[in-house]
């Protein structure tokens, strides 16, 4: 078993939850990487290519998304398919482990480390342009464009006081974040297209490319997530005033988000979105900047621990 620990999670709070986990939790034999440490890389190369096929990210859903990407990097056709992938949730949010499976907590940490019920599951595949080339990332939970993504930005880039709220109460850092996005924030023009269908401009308020249908805290789409399906579920929230985004986000509290005005919902296995401007793009709750990404999916890629 090899796990990747990212310690400076969650405020800075992982390494205490980190010390309470192993202290609870009897771990077989495994090999322990910092990430960021000196060679970490090339040791996760070297054990992939060593034949090792139990993988765990402890942290958040960054430490998630880092490690999915370096493995669909250096795994070959042949060895993607029987890596599992199992984690750790000592982040913020934690949503690659929901919706939780109560018995998996230990001390308010939840875990997923049943290498034995690993099952495949999608892999989203996001093409963007960056610096005058394409650059090609993966995630497993979601995507978004808009205020979701500015709220990451804002959420991993916090200002004093949200760095305060993100050590002491989670919900209320996400809350803090999103309030603050929601009133700066400024539709942007895009023209987005879906499968086989002709392009369209659109007003973007927000837009989300789930796999996972909790998208940060408490903010969910209240659907049933299926993981191995081979399509994304898009939700397009376009044209909306103030007082229509709180009510979306209030929605998303809830996890009902019918009769939800200038919200469109539809499933699709590509997507791609150009603009003028230049906006940025959250996935997993990774957040980089570009005008041009093509979203797509990889049907049943990597085993993931059921629980």
């Amino acid at each position: 078993m090899f796990i990747l620990l990212n310690d400076k999670s969650c405020g800075g709070n992982a390494a205490n939850k980190w010390e309470t986990f192993i202290s609870k939790y009897d771990l077989k034999a495994y090999t322990l990487i910092r990430a960021g440490e000196l060679h970490s890389e090339e040791k996760l190369r070297s054990t992939v290519s060593e034949g090792e096929t139990e993988f765990v990210a402890a942290g958040g859903d960054g430490t998630v998304n880092f490690l999915l990407n370096k493995l669909m990097c250096l795994a070959n056709a042949s060895q993607i398919h029987n890596l599992k992938l199992g984690a750790i949730g000592l982040g913020s949010s934690n949503d690659f482990h929901k919706p939780y499976n109560e018995s998996n907590f230990i001390d308010m940490i939840p875990y997923m480390l049943n290498f034995s019920k690993a099952e495949l599951r999608d892999v989203g595949e996001l093409s963007f342009q960056a610096n005058g080339k394409r650059v090609t990332r993966y995630f497993i939970i979601n995507a978004s464009i808009g205020i979701t993504a500015e709220g990451n930005f804002l959420f991993n880039n916090p200002d004093r006081f949200l760095n305060y709220l993100k050590r002491i109460n989670t919900n209320a850092a996400i809350l803090y974040s999103a309030l603050k996005t929601i009133f700066r924030y400024l539709d942007f023009e895009a023209e987005i297209r879906r499968d086989e269908n002709k392009p369209k401009k659109v007003n973007i308020t927000n837009l989300n490319i789930i796999k996972n249908p909790n998208v940060s805290g408490d903010l969910c789409y209240g659907y049933p997530a299926v993981y191995n399906d081979g399509k994304m579920n898009i939700h397009l929230a376009h044209d909306m005033n103030k007082f229509e985004v709180i009510k979306l986000f209030t929605a998303l509290q809830k996890g009902d988000i019918e009769n939800i005005a200038k919200l469109e919902s539809f499933p699709a296995r590509e997507i791609e979105i150009k603009s003028e401007k230049v906006f940025n793009l959250e996935f997993d709750g990774e957040v980089v900047q570009t005008n041009s990404v093509v979203f797509s999916i990889k049907k049943e890629w990597i085993k993931v621990c059921k629980c």
